[in-house]
């Protein structure tokens, strides 16, 4: 998935090289709201068409909760720093 930089798309993530790009408009909440949605596809790459053969919704439901689950734990255990700044939870951004 690559797509081009319009007004309304503010990132895209190229699965094949494993790159996601963001286009930054001035706006760090956009900024951050993007960076996850664009994590968002990493974690979620092949899970769809893999859970695609399941007719009963919950089952799928489940089956796509059990294969996410474990990537987005590595994610964001791995990339800790990342993740307090996109939640705010960074030192320079915590306010006393």
């Amino acid at each position: 998935m690559h797509s081009s930089h319009s007004s309304d798309n503010h990132g895209d993530t190229s699965l094949d090289h494993k790159i996601i790009n963001l286009f930054h408009n001035g706006n760090i909440q956009v900024l951050k709201e993007t960076l996850l949605h664009e994590i968002e596809h990493v974690l979620m790459e092949d899970i769809l068409k893999s859970t695609s053969g399941i007719s009963d919704i919950d089952e799928r439901e489940e089956a796509m909760i059990r294969l996410v689950n474990p990537r987005r734990m590595l994610c964001t255990s791995d990339n800790k720093e990342l993740f307090a700044w996109i939640y705010g939870l960074d030192k320079a951004e915590v306010k006393e």
